[in-house]
């Protein structure tokens, strides 16, 4: 297991003890094709593992990573399709 992925595995687990809260600047440093999180109405996702299976390509996700892309999201999709698609992307949610 390389750096990263234990950086990442560590900061997930840290956040599963402690209620899965995440500010948005948490969100943000996750903001790359190797650690890549985003936000849908206040839900955090980490979609890193779907960017290759992305129907759209994973460009289309990068462009919000470590960002709030609800409002694109939307736009374009059922909510449903996160369920169905990324069923354990979610790991938190927006704290105030």
């Amino acid at each position: 297991m390389n750096k990263n992925n234990r950086n990442r595995i560590g900061i997930i687990i840290n956040h599963l003890i402690n209620d899965n809260n995440f500010t948005k600047d948490e969100v943000a440093k996750h903001n790359n094709e190797n650690d890549c999180w985003i936000i849908i109405d206040n839900n955090v996702l980490d979609v890193t593992t779907f960017l290759d299976d992305h129907p759209g390509g994973k460009g289309a996700i990068l462009m919000y990573a470590g960002k709030d892309a609800t409002e694109d999201f939307d736009m374009l999709h059922n909510r449903k399709v996160i369920d169905r698609y990324v069923p354990n992307a979610k790991i938190g949610t927006i704290s105030n």
